[in-house]
């Protein structure tokens, strides 16, 4: 091994040179890259031949690649929250979406239970009925609930039962 200083050359392994008492510059540890098998000093982050990140082992075909992060929605976007992140983790991204609320189909709904009562009496159950009747069908028009489904078909009955009440008021008078 030569020394840098003088250019004496000395035994391998010295830790200082024979001839001018300068330390002498070990050379660095060697490996084999895993990707190529050139060897390379140890240290690199990279192989200088096959660009290969160091300190990696090579990965198995049969094994299944690991699990990356989703990457965020692009801007303007917020995806529904499907599950919550990992402990420890934030995405500024994610917001919960809240159920959307109709308030048609809500009152629907109510008007429609109001008209399985208020059949005994015809002046009251026909207008709750056909009022109920008619916001169930507006609130189905603006969302897909199963709430204004459940107006409708309660507003229906409500108004059959009105009417029955009316035709026995009627016969029976």
């Amino acid at each position: 091994m030569l020394c840098r200083n003088c250019g004496t050359d000395n035994e391998p392994g010295a830790a200082f040179c024979h001839g001018c008492g300068a330390p002498m510059q070990q050379a660095p540890p060697m490996q084999h890259c895993p990707g190529c098998g050139q060897e390379i000093p140890s240290g690199l982050a990279f192989c200088p031949n096959c660009g290969m990140p160091q300190g990696q082992r090579m990965p198995n075909v049969n094994e299944a690649p690991p699990r990356q992060p989703p990457l965020p929605p692009p801007m303007g976007q917020i995806p529904p929250m499907q599950q919550a992140p990992p402990p420890g983790m934030y995405n500024p991204w994610q917001q919960p979406i809240l159920p959307e609320s109709n308030g048609k189909a809500v009152a629907g709904m109510v008007l429609g239970i109001l008209s399985l009562m208020a059949w005994i009496l015809p002046l009251v159950g026909y207008p709750i009925s056909i009022t109920g009747l008619v916001l169930s069908i507006k609130g189905k028009q603006e969302t897909r609930g199963g709430i204004a489904k459940a107006g409708f078909v309660m507003s229906i009955i409500g108004l059959s039962l009105t009417a029955c009440s009316s035709l026995l008021g009627i016969l029976l008078r």
